[in-house]
């Protein structure tokens, strides 16, 4: 009887529409990582300048990597991104911009990156589409 119990549990498992879509062998986390990697684009909002154009480029070999590039009309503002960090569907990391220490973070769903930068003064919010 207890194998019956356990054959049918299994069964539920497997036919569950959320494990059914992953491929064989691939994990939950196997697949935001795939659709996380690429080159994501959008506009950026400060509150002290007018709009921009962000792009993010997300890498992973051993380890995730980042490289963000900021423009505004002809102004670029370079950075550097580290602690780049995937926590489910959410990035986050650190990006030193203009002499400062910056905190970024967006969340992915339905193909879009969301998200906000802070830095100690200003903040910018953009919506990031995978080109």
């Amino acid at each position: 009887m207890r194998h019956v119990a356990v054959g049918c549990l299994l069964s539920a498992l497997c036919a569950s529409p959320a494990l059914a879509q992953l491929p064989t062998g691939k994990s939950p986390a196997d697949s935001i990582a795939a659709e996380l990697i690429g080159t994501w684009e959008g506009q950026f909002q400060t509150d002290h300048s007018a709009p921009g154009v962000l792009t993010l480029t997300i890498g992973r070999d051993t380890a995730w990597k980042a490289k963000i590039d900021m423009m505004a009309g002809d102004q670029s503002f370079p950075s550097r991104v580290t602690e780049f960090k995937v926590s489910g569907n959410v990035v986050s990391w650190t990006q030193d911009m203009m002499g400062m220490s910056c905190k970024g973070s967006a969340a992915l769903a339905a193909g879009t990156l969301r998200g906000e930068t802070v830095c100690e003064h200003a903040s910018a919010g953009y919506v990031l589409r995978k080109k």
